[in-house]
């Protein structure tokens, strides 16, 4: 093998990795068949499922959150039914666990916002490295505090 059939393999097994090949499959209205919403869990690429019904014209998109599916809003309606959501999204992934990756607090402009993934979508990064430096030793980017010692007369007591 030369070099340039090792990179093309590399990056096309890089670009399969960085696929999510899982389906997300939502039961539809307390019945047997399912409907598969995966199209709309694919980050930037997400697009609206085919066959989706009651859906709006057009999704909020402002300052990066976007969303491109609505849940049946008889079922799923206010901030009680969040943990009834999160239930059937964790049971309709195939293939690997989902779960909150971040929560956003409410503001004026929304209640709630959640962003769940993949675990396998976590970013991980070593928390234990130590580097060595001429005169340092222990983590880099750490900031040197310095403590000032107050001096205390104790306690006053009357009597």
């Amino acid at each position: 093998m030369d070099y340039t059939t090792v990179t093309d393999e590399i990056t096309r097994l890089t670009d399969d990795l960085n696929t999510w090949s899982s389906t997300l499959c939502i039961p539809v209205n307390d019945s047997d068949t399912l409907f598969d919403i995966s199209s709309a869990a694919n980050g930037e690429d997400s697009t609206v499922p085919l066959g989706a019904w009651n859906q709006p014209a057009t999704f909020p998109g402002s300052k990066g959150l976007r969303s491109v599916y609505r849940f049946d809003p008889d079922v799923f309606c206010g901030s009680s039914s969040w943990d009834d959501l999160r239930s059937m999204l964790k049971s309709a992934v195939s293939g690997c666990n989902i779960s909150v990756h971040k929560t956003l607090p409410p503001n004026s402009l929304r209640k709630h916002y959640y962003i769940m993934g993949c675990d396998h979508s976590r970013l991980y990064r070593q928390q234990g490295s130590v580097s060595y430096l001429d005169d340092k030793v222990g983590p880099l980017h750490v900031v040197h505090e310095k403590a000032k010692r107050h001096k205390s007369f104790g306690t006053k007591r009357k009597g």
